[in-house]
């Protein structure tokens, strides 16, 4: 798949509004996670850590999916260097622990069709601003709470920062 030369045009600011990364077969796979991890979540992972002084060795938790592009070598590596566990699901289970799905991507695919950009219908640009747009209005602190509640998944408010625990019974 080759990007529209306009993909940036009208405000999308690449590697910080957006990554567009491509495959043949157009799903993610080793490359795209370890950008991501390396790029995004780790950099997050940081920033929360400042904002929320803790030590840069506090321990943080990823929970995934044992898909073999987040089981990688390289991938394990760079989350040990960081100080991030990772927490794979059991096989065929992550249906019903993939809280964000349960919630606020049902509400993003909703209102995707609705979004108005500045950019010519039916070019790479409009999809990707759509996407992005109904993203933004979907999630919030709110939505992304209720979320993990509905996978079982709470916040222990009884300690500094809150951390996640299951719900149990």
């Amino acid at each position: 798949m080759k990007l529209d030369n306009n993909l940036y045009d009208n405000g999308l600011r690449e590697g910080r509004d957006v990554i567009v990364l491509t495959s043949k077969k157009g799903n993610v796979n080793s490359y795209h996670f370890f950008i991501w991890a390396r790029d995004i979540y780790i950099p997050f992972v940081k920033k929360q850590r400042r904002d929320n002084n803790l030590r840069a060795t506090e321990r943080a938790t990823l929970i995934m999916d044992g898909y073999g592009a987040h089981v990688m070598d390289e991938v394990s590596n760079l989350f040990k260097k960081n100080c991030i566990d990772v927490f794979l699901l059991p096989a065929h289970s992550s249906h019903g622990f993939q809280p964000l799905d349960l919630t606020v991507f049902h509400s993003m695919k909703a209102r995707v069709k609705s979004m108005a950009t500045g950019f010519e219908k039916h070019t790479q640009a409009h999809q990707v601003q759509r996407a992005v747009m109904a993203l933004q209005m979907a999630t919030n602190f709110f939505s992304n709470i209720a979320a993990f509640r509905k996978a079982g998944i709470i916040q222990d408010c009884s300690v500094k920062p809150a951390r996640a625990k299951i719900d149990e019974p």
